[in-house]
């Protein structure tokens, strides 16, 4: 009935690929070393990146709030509370924009020679599996009981009566 989200929630990953004479995009054969030490560092400096530039302690909330809402998902706990959703599923009562997501982005893109060979390193982009994050091997156990704890000793008799959250 609780859970805690543990580590930063951001990994950044790097994909090896090469783009042949015609301009397609295949997996290249091997690792890249300084891509791997690249991918390695950015995830471990992210913490400090979000505090400098916003944009993405936003990403990294987002996240968090996307696998929130897999987990309350993934647990059912919209029918064990008996909530409808009514307000949040009514566009008269909280109106909601949609957009179409984008198809394509533009990419950032390097160029360098080593040797006689061009190389261009890519990036950009980003995916979010927030149901990966709860599948069952993905979860750990409250070994401690913290979350737990948490839980029970939560006083919801101060909420007053439209309150639906507590900090």
């Amino acid at each position: 009935m609780a859970m805690e989200l543990v580590g930063e929630g951001v990994k950044l990953v790097g994909e090896d690929e090469a783009v042949s004479g015609d301009g397609k995009r295949h997996k290249a054969g091997r690792g890249n070393p300084a891509s791997d030490a690249f991918v390695k560092a950015f995830t471990k400096i992210y913490p400090k990146l979000a505090e400098k530039a916003p944009v993405y302690a936003q990403l990294r909330n987002c996240i968090d709030l996307a696998v929130a809402a897999a987990f309350i998902q993934h647990q059912d706990y919209y029918s064990l509370a008996k909530w409808k959703a009514e307000t949040f599923n009514s566009e008269k009562a909280y109106p909601v924009e949609t957009l179409n997501p984008p198809q394509q982005v533009e990419s950032a893109v390097n160029s360098l020679w080593k040797g006689n060979t061009l190389m261009t390193p890519i990036g950009g982009g980003v995916q979010m599996r927030p149901t990966e994050a709860v599948d069952p091997t993905n979860l750990l156990d409250d070994k401690d009981a913290k979350v737990h704890e948490a839980r029970v000793t939560a006083d919801l008799s101060k909420l007053a009566p439209d309150q639906w959250w507590w900090d």
